[in-house]
Parts: C-alpha cells; structure tokens; sequence
C-alpha cells in the first residue's frame, strides 16, 4: 500500500490530483514560515 502511495506521489505524476494537493500544502506551509519570520 505504501509502494503505491510513493509511486503516485512522484515528481513525474504532475496530473496526480494528491501529489498537486500535497505540492500546494507545502507552499502553503512555507509561505506561513516566512510571513511568520518577518513579523518577528
């Protein structure tokens, strides 16, 4: 099961609706990061 999540979760599975949603969280997170750094 893992395997299979791994495989769709690859660089090369740009059309893959979870890699997109997970790529867009990470922006997301790092976004917040930096905001949070420069109100500090």
């Amino acid at each position: 099961m893992s395997i299979t999540l791994l495989r769709r979760l690859r660089p090369d599975s740009k059309r893959n609706k979870i890699y997109r949603a997970f790529r867009e969280l990470g922006r997301v997170k790092r976004a917040m990061v930096l905001l949070r750094y420069i109100s500090d």
